[in-house]
C-alpha cells in the first residue's frame, strides 16, 4: 500500500525478513531521513518502521487503516477508491440492512476491523476469506497491522 511519509509517497511492505518497512518509489528518496540501503541493487532502500517515533508509526497505521475495508480488503487497489468514486466502506453512508456483513458486524461490536474481533476469523469470515485472491490477501494482510 502507498503511504505518505514526510511528503513522499512510499510503499508499505514487509521486507525479506518480515520487518515492516517503507520502500522507496523514486530514487531521489534515498536521501530521506531514516532511509537505509538494504540490498545489492541501487534501488533497495527503505525506512524501518521500528526506527520511527511512536507518533510517526501511529500516522502510518492510520493511513493503512483508511485504505483497508473492515474485512481487510485493500481499497487502494480498487479503481473506484483511487478515482474518488468510493470513500471505502468505512466512510460510506449505509442504509440500514444495506451494509455488507463485515461492516455491520464491526460497527455493532464497535471494533476497527475483523482482525480486532475476539473470534477472528469467525465461521462466516473463514468462508469469505476463501472466496477470491483479494480476500485471501486481505486475511494475510491483517498480520501487517
Amino acid at each position: 500500500m502507498d503511504i505518505i511519509y514526510n511528503g513522499e509517497r512510499l510503499k508499505y511492505i514487509e521486507d525479506f525478513w518480515g520487518e515492516q518497512v517503507l520502500w522507496i518509489t523514486d530514487p531521489k528518496q534515498i536521501s530521506m531521513e531514516h532511509m537505509k540501503f538494504v540490498g545489492g541493487y541501487p534501488n533497495e532502500y527503505c525506512i524501518y518502521l521500528s526506527e520511527l517515533s511512536a507518533a510517526e508509526q501511529a500516522e502510518i497505521v492510520k493511513q493503512l487503516r483508511e485504505q483497508l475495508a473492515y474485512c481487510g480488503v485493500n481499497c487502494s487497489k480498487c479503481p473506484d477508491f483511487s478515482e474518488g468514486k468510493c470513500p471505502s466502506c468505512r466512510l460510506t453512508e449505509w442504509k440500514a440492512g444495506d451494509e455488507c456483513m463485515p461492516v455491520k458486524c464491526c460497527r455493532e461490536k464497535r471494533i476497527d476491523s475483523c482482525a480486532s474481533c475476539d473470534v477472528f476469523p469467525c465461521d462466516d469470515m473463514k468462508e469469505f476469506y476463501q472466496e477470491s485472491a483479494s480476500h485471501q490477501e486481505a486475511f494475510a494482510g491483517f498480520r501487517l497491522i
